[in-house]
């Protein structure tokens, strides 16, 4: 049986895990923009900006895939929690249900 608690932390990570998502495929576009200027300039560095960039995309990846876990981990609280007619009350569970669209639609569109 899930309680309000462990649904705030599933909340939590989904929240969280969002806020990664969405800096690391900032810092892509910032990088790609570095790597292509040092590039037309044919500088020295750009092997390293090459590296760097790679890595901001990796992260990309594993925050998707951490995205997706922490959705199907809320979900299945949610599912957890319908079994308690006061949990399914509070202001908790109304913010985890709404949030499973949220992500979803997110995570739709980067694939």
């Amino acid at each position: 049986m899930i309680d309000e608690r462990k649904l705030k932390i599933k909340i939590g990570v989904v929240k969280r895990t969002t806020k990664e998502f969405d800096m690391y495929k900032e810092e892509v576009i910032t990088e790609t923009a570095r790597y292509e200027a040092l590039v037309s300039e044919k500088h020295a560095r750009a092997g390293q900006q090459k590296a760097v960039l790679a890595e901001s995309k990796g992260m990309v990846e594993n925050t998707f895939l951490r995205l997706e876990r922490g959705l199907v981990d809320l979900k299945k609280a949610i599912d957890e929690a319908k079994d308690d007619p006061v949990l399914t009350l509070s202001a908790t569970y109304a913010e985890a249900v709404a949030l499973v669209p949220e992500t979803e639609t997110k995570l739709a569109e980067e694939e």
